[in-house]
């Protein structure tokens, strides 16, 4: 028996365990919502990349088709 349900009794403990655990599964929520954004946030920033890269990309393939030259010797 620890000192704190000497002072509350088993009762007033589970009470406090059951506060206590809710508290941690609340956290656990927060902090699995925090990671679900996070990793939303990730994902739209690499589609962004990946867009802009695809269009620099075929900026790129058309300014290479205007410089290549297939008239040397």
């Amino acid at each position: 028996m620890t000192v704190f349900e000497t002072l509350v009794g088993s009762e007033g403990s589970a009470i406090f365990e059951n506060t206590r655990t809710s508290h941690l599964l609340e956290s656990q929520v927060l902090l699995a919502k925090i990671g679900a954004k996070a990793s939303h946030l990730c994902a739209n920033l690499l589609h962004m990349y990946l867009q802009v890269f695809k269009y620099i990309h075929a900026i790129y393939i058309v300014i290479a088709a205007f410089l290549y030259d297939d008239d040397t010797p």
